[in-house]
Order: C-alpha cells, then structure tokens, then sequence
C-alpha cells in the first residue's frame, strides 16, 4: 500500500521505494529512480554507466500534522554516447529547490486562502520560502 500512496499522493512515478524512517513529528521516505528508466539529462539516451549516487532531501506534502520528506537517491551516470559525466535530474523537484513541486502545488493553494505568515505557521516553514514558492507561481 506504502508504494501506491508515494505513487498517487507524491507523483512518484518510476521511484522504488526503499524505507520510511520516523523521526518525531517527521516522516522520511527513502526512494531512488529506477534503473530502466534512467536517462542521460544531457542527450536523453540510455546507455549509461552508473557512477555513484547522493541523496538530495526534498520537503513533500504533510502527512495529517507531520511533515515529510523524500530522501531520493539520485545517481551519478557517465553516458555512453555524449560522454558526460551527470546526476540525473528528477522530475518532481526543480533544480536546487528543497521541495517538491506538489508541496509548492499546496503552498500556493494555501496562500489564496490564508495569509503567507499563516501558510508559514501551518507548515512548519519560513515565511520566506513560503513568498518564494508564491513568486515563482505568480511568474
């Protein structure tokens, strides 16, 4: 059930799941992209080596009064054809943003409806990630 609910709550499509860790009031989803559907970010081809991997830490939406995050696994690959060497971009998270793109999703239908101090408050976040997240929608 665990993988259906990062699959439809998430949009975890093409992620394994590994563990959850609980941590207070937090919850932390261990996850990694699939092997098959690994792609070389430069040239979009699949005949890569991989070379490693890191974790990058992703807010994701709260789970009742507990907040989440998403600890993905993200590879290192040298491509085959092109010769570069990359980590592979996600989909659900922009480039050096520490959240996902369905928690920013939420944020922005939280700050039509409440003040940004509020959203901030409800949360468990700075109101200033909570303005940048309502820039970057007003964009």
């Amino acid at each position: 059930m665990l993988t259906s609910v990062l699959y439809h709550a998430y949009g975890l499509a093409g992620y394994d799941y590994i563990r959850t860790e609980y941590c207070g009031n937090t919850i932390n989803f261990h996850v990694r992209p699939r092997k098959k559907l690994i792609r070389c970010p430069a040239c979009l081809g699949r005949s890569v080596i991989l070379r490693g991997s890191s974790i990058r830490r992703l807010r994701g939406l709260p789970l009742g009064i507990k907040s989440t995050w998403l600890h993905v696994h993200v590879p290192r690959i040298q491509c085959l054809q092109c010769g570069s060497v990359r980590r592979v971009s996600l989909k659900i998270a922009s480039p050096r943003c520490s959240y996902t793109h369905a928690f920013a999703r939420y944020v922005v239908s939280l700050a039509q409806a409440m003040s940004l101090i509020d959203v901030a408050r409800l949360l468990g976040i700075g109101w200033d990630l909570v303005k940048s997240i309502f820039k970057r929608y007003l964009h």
